[in-house]
């Protein structure tokens, strides 16, 4: 059976913690256990944490070598500091085939836009890993929702 598969970008809507009680205001809110996640009138929104940043630092070799990275040059590291998750979505498509879930794909044009590395989940949910020479890209495509963004040097790398 051959499968046709699609790529799509996910439709996501952050906000700012400090704008969400005006966004909210006069609105039916559904809480859930996560407190960053909100249904607001049945759309889901994702609240950005005061104070979260999103840290981009090169790896080393080993921990490349570590995290089954196979990717030729330098490559970065974005880490959540406050949300247990990385926005994924805002830098990488999906894949989508009827009949199946939808998977992120490295290999979607968003994914080569912005450098998206794929990791397997070798990083845990709070960090993705990017080409160097597209990383100021996938920082600009946080920085466009309202993430804060910090790009550390080799110098700072510090494992």
């Amino acid at each position: 059976m051959e499968r046709n598969f699609i790529y799509a970008e996910l439709k996501s809507n952050f906000i700012k913690e400090k704008d969400f009680v005006k966004y909210a205001k006069g609105k039916t809110v559904k809480d859930y256990p996560n407190p960053y996640v909100k249904d607001v009138d049945g759309v889901r929104i994702d609240i950005i944490p005061t104070n979260e940043k999103v840290v981009f630092r090169p790896l080393t070799d080993s921990e490349k070598s570590w995290f089954g990275i196979r990717e030729d040059g330098v490559i970065y590291e974005g880490r959540m500091s406050v949300l247990g998750w990385f926005p994924t979505e805002l830098v990488c498509g999906v894949m989508r085939s009827p009949g199946y879930h939808d998977r992120f794909s490295a290999h979607s044009p968003l994914a080569k836009e912005t450098g998206y590395v794929s990791t397997n989940g070798n990083f845990g949910s709070r960090s993705d890993a990017f080409r160097a020479t597209k990383v100021k890209v996938a920082m600009k495509k946080l920085q466009q929702v309202g993430f804060d963004v910090e790009l550390q040097s080799e110098a700072t790398n510090g494992i």
